[in-house]
């Protein structure tokens, strides 16, 4: 299992099959910063979004620190 590296306010995109997961990490050294992550898709897709923080395993439909699963585009905001 790969995990990608996320940049600030750098775009990623690629394609998740159905019943996968892609993993990506992000490290903020802010104490007083909000965090948005946000998740689009191109067609029929229906993807959901997962967040685990610090050192916690990775996320899952089980266990997460917080989830987004509304009807196509995702989106969580985090106050640090």
């Amino acid at each position: 299992m790969d995990l990608m590296q996320l940049m600030s306010s750098a775009p990623v995109s690629g394609q998740v099959e159905q019943g996968e997961f892609q993993y990506y990490s992000y490290e903020s050294t802010c104490d007083d910063c909000t965090i948005m992550i946000s998740l689009s898709t191109v067609g029929s897709g229906d993807p959901d979004l997962y967040v685990n923080f610090g050192d916690e395993s990775l996320p899952t439909r089980e266990s997460s620190h917080m989830m987004s699963s509304t009807f196509k585009s995702e989106m969580i905001t985090i106050n640090l």
